[in-house]
């Protein structure tokens, strides 16, 4: 496998919006839009990276970051389903964590569907922690779990 990490730019908002659209089912979830994905690489408080094999871009994740916080929040993690099992999505969140790790924070937290009972398993067994339980959080009335990690 020869994947490639790097901090997503604005240029990069096609291959992130075409990733959202076939990954995640808007019936049940609230997917990023073109627009947001540039407000997230110009303006906001956070960051985007893009995993990419053989060149052609496959995968992502989204980090937020809020002021008095010192826990990064992963608002999203996606890869395209024909690279999926390939150890792209591991190495995203690994990204994801050293990211959070280098600038400081505290650990990263992040939600997941309730029904999505293998996610579920990965993260407690990755250390994360479930904090919370918020009825009625997607669109389609799915709770979801809110589990955060400390990192060391």
């Amino acid at each position: 496998m020869s994947v490639q990490l790097k901090r997503a730019v604005s240029d990069d908002v096609n291959f992130l919006d075409s990733i959202e659209r076939l990954t995640f089912d808007s019936c049940k979830y609230e997917t990023i839009s073109k627009r947001q994905f540039q407000y997230l690489l110009s303006k906001s408080n956070g960051e985007i990276w893009l995993a990419r094999e053989n060149n052609k871009p496959c995968g992502y994740f989204s980090l937020l970051y809020r002021k008095n916080c010192d826990f990064a929040r992963l608002y999203s993690i996606a890869v395209l389903q024909e690279h999926q099992g390939q150890g792209i999505g591991i190495a995203l969140f690994e990204q994801a964590e050293k990211v959070t790790h280098d600038k400081k924070m505290r650990g990263m937290m992040l939600e997941i569907r309730e029904d999505n009972l293998k996610s579920l398993s990965r993260y407690q067994h990755l250390g994360y922690q479930v904090t919370e339980k918020v009825r009625r959080y997607y669109p389609d009335g799915a709770a979801c779990i809110k589990m955060k990690k400390v990192l060391q």
